[in-house]
C-alpha cells in the first residue's frame, strides 16, 4: 500500500521534468497548470532581461531600454528616407536665339555706347565661348563684319547672334579692342542692338 504509493510519487516527479518536488506541503501532486505557469514566468523573466528592464540598478536599465527604442526609431526613419521619391529638378533651358535676355546696351545710341566702352577698357574681359557649333548664325549679316572678322569671331567661340546680344559692357570693350579690323564699329554700329534684332528674325537695323 504505502510503498506502492511512494513509488508512484517518485515516478510522477521524474515525469515532471525536474521541477523540484512535485508534492506540495500537504503531500498532494501539484496540477499541470503549476508547471505551465512556472515556465511562463521563466520565459517572461528572460524577456525582461533581454530588454534591459530586470537590472537591480535602474540607472543601467533605463539607458539600455532607451537605446533599444532609439535604434528602432532610427531604423524606421532610415527606411522611410530611402523610400522617399526623388525630387525632379527641372533643367534650365539653354540660352539660344529663341531664349535669351537682351543686354541693356541695346538701348544705347552709338555715341553713348562708345563712351561707355572706352570707359570700360581697363576692365575688359572675354565673353564665354559657346559649347555648341551646330547651325551657326550668319554673322556676316552684322554691319561691320566681313569674312576676316567672321572667321575670328568663330575662333573665339562666337557663332550665334544671341551671344553678342547678351554681352555686358566689359565684354563689348574686349571685343572692340581685339577685333582684327574696324574694332570701333562694335560700339559705333552697336552690335548688341543689331544682334538682338537678328536673333529675333528682324533686319539688323530693325
Amino acid at each position: 500500500g504505502r510503498g506502492r504509493s511512494r513509488r508512484h510519487s517518485r515516478r510522477a516527479e521524474r515525469r515532471a521534468g525536474g521541477f523540484g518536488d512535485p508534492a506540495g506541503v500537504h503531500g498532494k501532486i501539484r496540477p499541470a497548470r503549476f508547471f505551465a505557469d512556472r515556465a511562463h514566468r521563466q520565459h517572461a523573466q528572460g524577456f525582461r532581461l533581454a530588454a534591459g528592464l530586470c537590472f537591480e540598478d535602474q540607472n543601467t536599465a533605463a539607458p539600455l531600454a532607451a537605446g533599444l527604442a532609439g535604434a528602432a526609431i532610427g531604423a524606421a526613419v532610415t527606411k522611410k528616407a530611402k523610400a522617399a521619391p526623388k525630387k525632379v529638378v527641372a533643367k534650365e533651358e539653354p540660352v539660344s536665339n529663341d531664349n535669351f535676355t537682351p543686354s541693356s546696351l541695346a538701348n544705347l545710341s552709338g555715341d553713348e555706347l562708345e563712351a561707355a566702352t572706352l570707359a570700360a577698357a581697363a576692365t575688359a574681359k572675354a565673353p564665354p565661348r559657346s559649347r555648341r557649333r551646330a547651325n551657326p548664325d550668319d554673322l556676316l549679316l552684322i554691319d561691320g563684319v566681313g569674312p576676316k572678322n567672321n572667321a575670328w569671331l568663330n575662333e573665339q567661340g562666337i557663332y550665334y547672334f544671341h551671344q553678342i546680344a547678351t554681352m555686358d559692357i566689359n565684354q563689348v570693350a574686349w571685343l572692340a579692342e581685339n577685333l582684327p579690323t574696324f574694332g570701333s564699329r562694335v560700339y559705333r554700329e552697336n552690335w548688341v542692338a543689331q544682334c538682338t534684332n537678328l536673333a529675333r528674325g528682324l533686319p539688323a537695323r530693325g
